[in-house]
């Protein structure tokens, strides 16, 4: 198994690069095996395991926009498959249906440029290919600082006929039906004066949809039809700080019983678990190894989670028991500025 680890900063962009690491499948032991896009601020990594496939996605202020770069992973070393320009800058998510065939790009932006959401094609081979449409966000939020849209993330619904975007510049989270070729709003929920949603995940069976937020100490829970409509179960306390979290990396569980979000502002991770009615109890708060973590990934077998900590330089690996609960292996790598973390295998 392996992990593949960006690193991103805006204090020098040069600096980026994205890592390679073997992992020891029994005790979760990583190792640095090689480095790619040396040079290049690369600020998240997806994998898609389904065709053998890294994308890492330029992250900067180029008013140009970013690029989203498609790896060959099936022969040992990656292969540089084809680039796909984003014409926004600070390009920052990518998501696609499992089934394939295209995939959507969300855009952070910067004042002075267009926040884009994509949706691209996928080639047969996984590669990201032709642009066919963008969506345009306009709309701004309630906090002075929310005076443009930001597209931040961008997830399909298990059976893929929905994508869900939050933009933490406006307090929406979009809800899109990509259809022959197009990207069709299916609904506009606003989270909340001030909340900022960030990062958001679909229970893998069940019609929940959950997003952390920015803003507000909070995760949001919601249930959704066939046709997109979100309607709201409640909001979940993860940190006392309720107005500046500034909640980072999150994710849930292969089997939908467990949510995981970073929350900046304590230094915490929390783990929250799934409930039958979709709402969330707290589990776990859990003190981070290192400075600003910033993404979390589980393993594809759901055995360890790695946590990029991008002010501290590291990844830190821990092992997740039947519980949900993350305890810590012991086993981290030094990486300057470690953002996007993906596993392949």
């Amino acid at each position: 198994m392996q992990v593949f680890a960006a690193s991103w900063t805006f204090r020098d962009p040069t600096a980026g690069c994205v890592c390679r690491y073997d992992m020891n499948e029994e005790t979760g032991e990583i190792k640095l095996s090689g480095k790619l896009c040396e040079g290049l601020p690369i600020g998240t990594v997806f994998v898609n395991n389904d065709k053998g496939v890294l994308y890492a996605i330029k992250e900067s202020r180029d008013p140009e926009g970013g690029v989203i770069y498609s790896f060959d992973l099936k022969g040992g070393e990656p292969r540089l498959m084809g680039e796909a320009q984003t014409h926004s800058p600070c390009s920052c998510y990518l998501g696609w249906p499992k089934e394939g065939g295209i995939a959507v790009n969300a855009n952070h932006s910067c004042p002075g440029c267009d926040s884009l959401v994509n949706l691209f094609e996928m080639n047969e081979d996984g590669s990201i290919g032709a642009l066919l449409d963008s969506s345009l966000h306009t709309e701004t939020g309630f906090l002075e600082h929310q005076d443009m849209s930001h597209p931040h993330c961008a997830v399909f619904s298990p059976d893929g006929s929905l994508c869900a975007v939050c933009d933490k510049g406006s307090d929406l989270v979009w809800v899109y039906r990509p259809v022959d070729g197009k990207l069709v709003v299916a609904d506009k929920f606003k989270a909340g004066d001030g909340f900022s949603p960030r990062y958001a995940a679909f229970h893998p069976f069940k019609k929940y949809f959950y997003h952390n937020n920015e803003t507000k100490g909070l995760v949001c829970a919601y249930s959704y039809t066939d046709e997109g409509k979100l309607t709201k179960i409640g909001d979940f306390p993860v940190s006392e700080n309720a107005e500046g979290s500034e909640q980072q990396g999150m994710t849930i569980s292969r089997d939908g019983r467990f949510v995981y979000t970073l929350v900046k502002s304590d230094d915490n991770v929390v783990v929250l678990k799934v409930l039958e009615d979709g709402s969330l109890e707290t589990v776990q708060v859990l003190k981070g190894k290192f400075d600003w973590m910033r993404h979390i990934e589980l393993s594809p077998d759901g055995r360890f989670a790695v946590i990029s900590c991008n002010a501290g330089g590291m990844l830190a690996v821990y092992r997740v028991g039947e519980d949900g609960r993350l305890t810590d292996t012991g086993f981290s790598a030094e990486q300057p500025w470690a953002a996007g973390v993906a596993f392949a295998g």
